[in-house]
């Protein structure tokens, strides 16, 4: 069986390799992949030159209301950082369209679906009351404060007074509680207040937030990961690997960093970065095959088979060998579905039992 990949036409025209010259059925396949993948308003921003006619058509009704939505967020945003900054609260803004802006010159070229913001756990009251002075309210069905400390990382907040109801979310952290969540002194030790007053994530702390977040969201849709890929394009020449080795000394973090980062170059065809080459080992690089581009792009929704393999390749110890890996990546004809059907499944369906129980109860 050949192991050979075809680059998908949406991976093509993102690496540069592609364009005006493409074929309308391959323009047609980039159709449906971009909107599968949430990376219409990128393609527009980037390639709005070369779009056919009818697709740039079918797209503009979609790129006004984007625009619209993106400039009420930016504006809410702003008035939050001013309002907390006047409480003297240091307030981060995570993602949003500060990142579009820094990564593709436009607040535009990201959906955006709420406002996230990071603050110090200890000024988490002092932020609410100035969020519910201003007209946000909590929404209380998400889990109280208690419950929210121990299991998440924020607090949401919705306001309805607006034209368009915005949804805010208020993090303490980066990533919800798990091995491999950052402290938080690990956190604002890498945060510093800009010329302006404003307060801006370390590159090298911006980097492993994405990274954390696109593996908390099981790598997809495929726009998270085109936004890591060009963080660290931008950030390449300049990240500090001291400071990197210092956000990575957990084990479980580097491996699930490396490997997100690693998954991401590869999406634009881009070099790892040297640091990240060096703890890219074996396992990761098999992983990294589990999560390719384009396999990530055939599969936009939630994978649950593929994120449990490269859970099992990233685990510690021999927790599945090497065999048993490849005959998962590529199962002959008649024992994929059985493969599939196994991962599909919780583990303690797996077994013999397990998959009696189930096709039986399928054959009825």
């Amino acid at each position: 069986m050949s192991r050979a990949t075809t680059t998908p036409p949406l991976l093509a025209l993102l690496q540069g390799r592609a364009g005006a010259t493409m074929a309308p059925s391959d323009w047609q396949t980039i159709k449906a992949q971009a909107e599968a993948h949430a990376l219409v308003p990128l393609l527009w921003t980037q390639y709005e030159s070369v779009l056919p006619p009818g697709l740039a058509a079918a797209w503009r009704p979609q790129m006004h209301r984007l625009a619209s939505n993106n400039v009420l967020l930016e504006f809410e945003t702003q008035t939050v950082l001013t309002g907390l900054a006047h409480q003297g609260i240091p307030v981060v803004e995570l993602k949003g369209t500060g990142l579009a802006r820094r990564l593709y010159g436009s607040p535009a070229a990201r959906e955006v679906a709420d406002v996230d913001l990071l603050v110090a756990e200890a000024d988490l009251p002092g932020a609410e009351r100035w969020l519910v002075a201003a007209g946000w309210e909590r929404d209380e069905r998400a889990r109280s404060a208690r419950e929210a400390r121990r299991r998440h990382h924020h607090w949401m907040f919705r306001h309805e007074g607006r034209a368009l109801p915005v949804v805010l979310e208020l993090h303490w952290n980066l990533s919800p509680p798990s091995r491999f969540q950052l402290a938080p002194a690990d956190i604002w030790s890498h945060i510093r207040e800009a010329p302006g007053g404003e307060w801006r994530l370390a590159p090298e702390l911006e980097l492993v937030g994405l990274a954390l977040h696109l593996f908390q969201h099981n790598f997809a849709p495929l726009c998270r990961v085109i936004d890591l890929a060009n963080f660290v394009r931008i950030t390449a020449a300049h990240l500090d690997d001291a400071r990197l080795e210092t956000l990575c000394t957990n084990r479980t973090r580097r491996r699930l960093i490396t490997l997100a980062v690693l998954v991401a170059t590869e999406a634009l065809a881009r070099p790892l970065p040297a640091l990240f080459e060096r703890w890219a080992d074996r396992r990761i690089r098999l992983a990294s095959r589990v999560l390719s581009p384009p396999a990530l792009v055939a599969h936009p929704l939630f994978d649950y088979s593929r994120y449990y393999l490269a859970s099992l390749i990233l685990g510690e110890g021999r927790v599945v060998s090497d065999r048993a890996v490849r005959s998962l990546l590529y199962p002959s004809g008649w024992e994929r579905a059985p493969v599939w059907q196994r991962l599909l499944h919780p583990v303690r369906l797996i077994g013999r039992y397990g998959r009696r129980l189930w096709y039986g109860m399928a054959d009825k």
